[in-house]
């Protein structure tokens, strides 16, 4: 005799990339590149860092790439159908080299627009935090620091820290957000700039913030930072990232300041508001609230997307974990989720493969809102609707079309995850399973013995399922029933 429990069942929203995609290809936006990928060749190596919207339609994008034998800094601006803006530089790309030398540690990792069409990039040079800013013709605006360029602070930045996010006021004053060094690993830091690269005397302690959110552990440093950041129509400052735990886990931050840079305790932390979070890589606004998304821990205990709305207190209005990987016998799924575009598409990665998905208001993944991108991806960044790319040698840029109308007829799969030995001849079976659009029921098989897994919702995307057995030797497969045909 066989005897079952169920222990989770938990709904996601979201495809694999091809091969093994869950439901269909991402449509692709035939008028931005004649809907194939746009290659951004830079030198022989290029990285995009960061990548963000141009108010009069397009992108600019920023990285590091080797030219020439050496590291150098780039500003990309590509037009509303991924041509090079050829007011922008040379061929719409911009190279630059701060500091003394162009040293390997050199890199451009943020980036914004200011609604004059002015550029900003933010990165570290020689140790040295730096903020340059660009006119619309590309070149640096005399006005801004010494010869466009800003330096802050010591050199004392390495390759684990430095700015992620750049946030322009509504006044025109910047700040910049990121990590630093601390005693004991890193912190959080914000750096308040005026319009002309000054540091900001009004803003936190003398123009910089800093925060240690981390916890340490008796073998484990306290490491805390900021990973991308909003400014609120209130003027705060919202901030999202990661944060170690005394184990040396990570789990994810939110932190709200307010215009003078000080730090509201009654926004409610990640912690509380996303207990599973294992870190939060992007946020923007959505209503009254923001909507993040990052890295959680699934049903299964693997690595999965999190997206999520929050409240102006921070508490969520729904949250959803989606594991867009698919497991095998010998690996668990693992996904995230590490850019948000315009409203409602999300964007990561399941395994090296570039996806995406869109929500609305609510929270919900429909047939026709879940995209699958098939290029292979070292990271994934969104604008707008353009996904950015790097993979290779050189970035790419993949513009995509709205929610296709109507429903897909997404085909069901399922995936047998690893067969976990509890106690006293007992078996725990995993996987993750997908009806498709049209819903049914997941079991796991093995011969004629039948496993019953509980029933799928129809188009919520991939579904974690987890059973006990007793242990018979037995393998199981995991397959999804639509009436009498298994799939």
């Amino acid at each position: 005799m066989v005897h079952v429990r169920i222990v989770a069942i938990m709904t996601v929203a979201a495809l694999t990339a091809a091969p093994q995609a869950f439901g269909a290809r991402a449509p692709r936006d035939p008028a931005y590149g004649g809907g194939s990928p746009v290659a951004v060749p830079i030198g022989t190596r290029a990285t995009l860092g960061a990548l963000g919207p141009v108010p009069a339609g397009g992108v600019v994008g920023a990285g590091t790439a080797v030219v020439d034998g050496r590291t150098r800094t780039f500003v990309v601006r590509r037009g509303a159908g991924g041509e090079p803006d050829a007011a922008f530089g040379s061929g719409g790309v911009v190279l630059g080299s701060f500091g003394a030398t162009a040293d390997s540690g050199q890199r451009a990792s943020a980036v914004a627009t200011q609604p004059d069409g002015q550029l900003l990039t933010a990165g570290v040079a020689g140790g040295r935090l730096f903020v340059a800013r660009y006119q619309p013709d590309g070149t640096l605006d005399p006005l801004f620091g010494a010869g466009g360029v800003a330096f802050v602070g010591p050199a004392t930045f390495g390759p684990a820290t430095g700015p992620a996010a750049l946030l322009v006021r509504s006044d025109g004053r910047i700040v910049v957000a990121g990590s630093i060094p601390a005693q004991s690993g890193r912190a959080v830091l914000a750096i308040g700039l005026t319009a002309i690269g000054g540091i900001d005397p009004d803003f936190a302690d003398g123009g910089v913030f800093t925060a240690q959110a981390g916890q340490r552990g008796a073998t484990t440093p306290a490491t805390s930072a900021a990973r991308a950041g909003m400014v609120t129509g209130d003027g705060d400052l919202l901030l999202a990232g990661g944060a170690s735990d005394t184990h040396g886990d990570s789990h994810g931050l939110l932190l709200r300041l307010g215009p003078d840079g000080s730090r509201d305790p009654t926004y409610r932390s990640a912690r509380r508001s996303l207990p599973a979070a294992m870190r939060l890589d992007a946020i923007t606004a959505s209503g009254d609230g923001a909507l993040v998304a990052g890295a959680a821990t699934d049903a299964a205990g693997g690595q999965a997307g999190l997206v999520a709305r929050l409240g102006p207190d921070g508490a969520p209005a729904w949250t959803r974990v989606v594991q867009l990987g698919r497991p095998t016998r010998r690996v668990a799924a693992a996904s995230e989720l590490t850019a948000l575009g315009a409203p409602g598409l999300v964007a990561g990665r399941a395994g090296a493969q570039a996806v995406a998905l869109r929500v609305n208001d609510n929270g919900a993944v429909g047939c026709s809102g879940r995209l699958v991108l098939s290029s292979t991806s070292a990271s994934v960044l969104a604008a707008g609707e353009v996904i950015g790319t790097t993979a290779g040698a050189a970035p790419a840029l993949v513009g995509l079309a709205g929610a296709p109308a109507g429903t897909a007829t997404a085909p069901a799969s399922a995936a047998t995850g690893p067969v976990r030995r509890l106690r006293r001849r007992r078996d725990l079976l995993t996987g993750v399973a997908d009806p498709g659009c049209k819903g049914g029921r997941a079991a796991f098989v093995s011969g004629r013995r039948r496993v019953p897994a509980g029933r799928l919702s129809a188009g919520g995307g991939p579904q974690a399922v987890t059973a006990r057995v007793r242990h018979s030797g037995r393998r199981y497969r995991l397959v999804v029933r639509r009436g009498n045909a298994a799939r």
